[in-house]
């Protein structure tokens, strides 16, 4: 969840993953794209009410929002309930944010929780 800067496929990135199960449609937007999501839709994952995207060239610093399409056709900006950083009020986006030097400890417990799927994805 959240965003993650990964090398996918070969390519440096980051991926975007958010919970929006009633959404019609999720794009992301940023300052890496005029804040426009047309060319950043994610794609629905199966039924699981999961989002998720990875851009090419993002970089740790980005600022971005999840735009969320609603059923009823309003669109509503978000910030990312995952994010490892964020804007100071007033503002509300979301950072990409690396966290290179912790060190997780957890991989035991999500084994055995059967959490690694989205792990598993990269």
């Amino acid at each position: 969840m959240g965003s993650k800067l990964i090398n996918y496929r070969g390519k440096e990135g980051a991926s975007f993953c958010v919970f929006a199960p009633n959404a019609k449609e999720v794009r992301v937007v940023g300052n890496f794209n005029g804040w426009n999501g047309e060319k950043h839709r994610m794609y629905k994952v199966l039924n699981t009410g999961l989002w998720w995207l990875f851009v090419e060239g993002i970089q740790e610093g980005e600022l971005y929002k999840y735009e969320i399409h609603k059923q009823d056709g309003g669109v509503v900006l978000k910030a990312d309930p995952y994010a490892l950083y964020s804007e100071l009020r007033p503002k509300t986006a979301s950072i990409v944010t690396e966290l290179k030097e912790y060190e997780w400890k957890d991989r035991e417990w999500l084994i055995k929780e059967n959490r690694l799927i989205y792990t598993n994805l990269l």
